[in-house]
């Protein structure tokens, strides 16, 4: 626990007037977290969890490291089934866990120890004869814990609280939970008589009690301190003072109660037990990003922001490659519950940046709204790299690095994943309207794109219906058909540059792209052929009739406007006379000779039919 300047918080007690209190408990935010205690002090154990943004961790009493990095607890000697003798920790936690001794020489069932183990060992040491060195002032909590877990450890603390204890002393306690320094420190406080004081302070080495008595009338002033391993043993033994060190200036009635002494008396006035308040650690809740039920995935032509479709060769590779590796990334999404909840994660974390004077960084989070051309990873990494480089102690930069963790948790939900996917489509469509895209490969680039669509169409439709459908799966289907598309833009670029004509027109904005004939700006006879881009503003030409390339910027270079003669006009053929027709002389019809013919051809019949 880390804190500059010292702060105190109430405690709270399960009746108060009792002599010995049963339960102690505070709860307060202090060391960038919320922290929570809870003592029993007939039973001589305590509890003190501290949760923060990025962990929790927890102090435990009668849990002390030993020298050789082993945790060292009062445990029960217990007898097994099978007749051995066996270590049972007395703690709370340990799950009915048993160890067996190196030695068990001088051991005997129900007999009280300390030992000393390793929670993957099969056996412990048994470190004295009795728990005398169990201590219960509260430590600085090292050991690492879930908020989850710390949460139900400080709940399982209070469960069956002692029964009620005595009351025969006037007063009540009252007290403190201090941090001081990064090191807690419990101060209970009781007024015995109108002139007597019980303080009782703890410390890393145990408890420390003092009685004063102020200077009246009737006596001189007096003090008296003692130390203690344990609250129970420092209340005994303030008290059992304090009785002596009052007793010398008055007698019993000033700090005793009646009631307790004159059982005819306590009939008519019963001693009432203390008002007891809320319990203070009910307030201590793992802190979550808020989730509500996301609203229905916008179209796919809802507004976004989108660059300009490319209009060189190196712009288009570099959208596809873009697009590419977005799509990758999201088909490779794998565990993710579809569970259809926006999350403030993002919010949280701007607010958080902003809270702890971390301006820069809350305006990074909030003017980032993705897309192919700033991946989420990449994002994401240069954050980490910001919080590292921060001028600041080590428990803020810890809480900015899990600020970090649960934004880029946040940004997997399934209502951010199925906005990427949407974006990617508009990316992925923009990219197939440059007109270097060209021939089938176009047609197929559109086409994926088209099923990409539908994919996504699908998706919302089914979260509109409130429809159970496998949403990761869908996801991977837009990203690979969005990876198509790319792929076939890429391609469809590459071809159509190898079938563009020689001669181009000269509009400046058109560029020069592979295969293009140019000129030297500085000698325009010299004239040779654009073979690739290298780079942003460079390219490969050879002149013709050489063999070597040169790496020229663009600006060197012009378009050859290829001047293409105009064709003359074929002269008209001279139109043929066509000859006129001759025509048929008119056939001459012999009726003898045709009904000859026809008798002939009637008598082979007769005879071929017999």
């Amino acid at each position: 626990m880390t804190e500059n300047a010292p702060k105190k918080f109430r405690l709270s007690f399960v009746n108060a007037a009792e002599d010995v209190p049963r339960l102690v408990r505070a709860y307060g935010r202090a060391c960038q977290g919320e922290f929570a205690l809870v003592l029993r002090p007939p039973e001589q154990r305590g509890v003190l969890v501290l949760v923060r943004k990025d962990g929790a961790t927890f102090w435990r009493s009668g849990e002390a490291p030993a020298t050789d990095g082993q945790r060292r607890v009062p445990a029960e000697v217990v007898r097994h089934h099978d007749g051995s003798l066996r270590l049972s920790p007395l703690t709370v936690g340990s799950g009915g866990a048993t160890w067996l001794p190196y030695d068990a020489t001088g051991l005997r069932a129900g007999q009280r120890v300390t030992m000393a183990f390793h929670p993957d060992d099969q056996f412990a040491h048994v470190v004295t004869g009795d728990a005398t060195d169990q201590r219960d002032a509260p430590g600085v909590p090292t050991s690492s814990i879930t908020a989850k877990d710390a949460v139900t450890l400080i709940r399982t603390e209070q469960k069956a609280t002692p029964k009620p204890g005595p009351i025969t002393l006037k007063g009540q306690w009252s007290g403190y939970l201090h941090c001081d320094g990064g090191t807690p420190r419990v101060e209970l406080v009781r007024k015995l008589a109108a002139y007597g004081v019980l303080t009782i302070t703890s410390s890393p080495d145990g408890w420390t009690w003092s009685v004063a008595r102020t200077e009246k009338w009737f006596s001189k002033p007096g003090t008296d301190t003692g130390t203690a391993p344990t609250l129970l043993k420092a209340i005994e033994a303030g008290l059992a003072r304090a009785m002596g060190l009052l007793g010398e200036a008055c007698s019993v009635r000033d700090s005793r109660r009646r009631a307790a002494l004159d059982t005819s008396f306590a009939v008519e006035h019963p001693i009432k037990p203390a008002a007891e308040g809320k319990d203070p650690t009910e307030r201590l809740r793992p802190k979550e990003p808020r989730k509500t039920k996301a609203r229905t995935p916008p179209p796919v032509d809802a507004p976004v922001s989108l660059p300009d479709a490319p209009v060189t060769a190196p712009a288009l590779k570099r959208m596809a490659d873009e697009v590419t590796a977005e799509a990758d990334a999201l088909e490779s999404v794998r565990d993710v519950p579809w569970v259809w909840q926006e999350t403030s994660a993002k919010e949280d974390a701007v607010a958080w940046f902003t809270q702890v004077g971390l301006d820069d960084l809350a305006q990074e989070v909030a003017s980032y709204d993705g897309g192919p051309d700033r991946p989420l990873d990449a994002f994401v990494a240069r954050l980490r790299e910001l919080v590292d480089d921060l001028d600041v102690d080590e428990p803020t930069r810890q809480d900015a690095r899990a600020q970090v963790d649960r934004l880029h948790d946040g940004w997997k939900t399934a209502p951010a994943l199925l906005e990427r996917a949407r974006r990617l489509v508009r990316y992925a469509a923009r990219m197939t309207e440059s007109d270097l895209c060209r021939g089938t490969e176009r047609k197929e680039a559109g086409d994926a794109v088209d099923r990409a669509v539908r994919a996504y169409t699908e998706a919302r439709d089914a979260i509109g219906r409130g429809e159970p459908f496998d949403g990761v799966r869908k996801l991977r289907s837009i990203a690979q058909w969005v990876a198509l598309a790319a792929a076939k833009a890429a391609k469809s670029c590459s071809a159509g540059q190898m079938s563009l004509p020689s001669g181009r027109s000269s509009v400046a904005d058109e560029g020069l792209q592979p295969g293009d004939r140019a000129v030297l700006v500085s000698d325009p006879s010299r004239v040779g052929t654009v073979l690739e881009w290298r780079g942003e503003d460079r390219v490969a030409w050879r002149e013709d009739g050489q063999r070597v390339t040169a790496l020229l910027r663009v600006t060197m270079l012009a378009p050859v406007v290829d001047e293409v003669p105009a064709k003359a006009p074929k002269a008209a053929a001279p139109k043929k006379e066509r000859k006129p027709r001759v025509q048929a002389a008119p056939v001459e019809v012999d009726t003898a000779k045709d009904k000859a013919l026809i008798d002939a051809f009637s008598a082979a019949v007769a005879a071929a039919l017999g």
